[in-house]
């Protein structure tokens, strides 16, 4: 896949702000959701431990936001986090995906912190 705008930011971007998506799992229920965890560097200010979760269509090169205020002090303990997120806005927009997190102290969220690795959205998820 060659880098996309979006994806190539995001690549350049996990460093500096001190994000690393470590796992995405997609787990079948009512509702459907997705399981992510992170680690982050705690000695950040306290502007950057807070973030969007948005997922990235990487055939249809859409981005949705599915939460919109994550807190990493909330989710976890010293530099790790874990969260889930509902997905059922996917039902009908199955493909293969990008978890970002977008930081939301910018007011058009277009600053991507860190990207995790491609998972799938199936139907058999719903």
């Amino acid at each position: 896949m060659a880098p996309t705008d979006l994806t190539d930011r995001a690549s350049k971007s996990k460093s500096q702000y001190r994000f690393t998506i470590t796992s995405a799992v997609v787990k079948k229920g009512r509702p459907t959701v997705l399981k992510y965890s992170w680690t982050y560097d705690p000695k950040r200010s306290y502007e950057d431990d807070r973030f969007a979760v948005a997922v990235y269509n990487l055939a249809t090169k859409e981005q949705t936001f599915l939460d919109y205020h994550v807190y990493t002090h909330d989710h976890g303990k010293g530099n790790t986090g874990t969260w889930t997120v509902d997905i059922s806005s996917l039902k009908d927009k199955l493909g293969k995906y990008l978890l970002l997190f977008v930081l939301i102290d910018f007011d058009d969220y277009v600053v991507v912190a860190a990207k995790g690795k491609p998972f799938h959205v199936r139907k058999g998820d719903f």
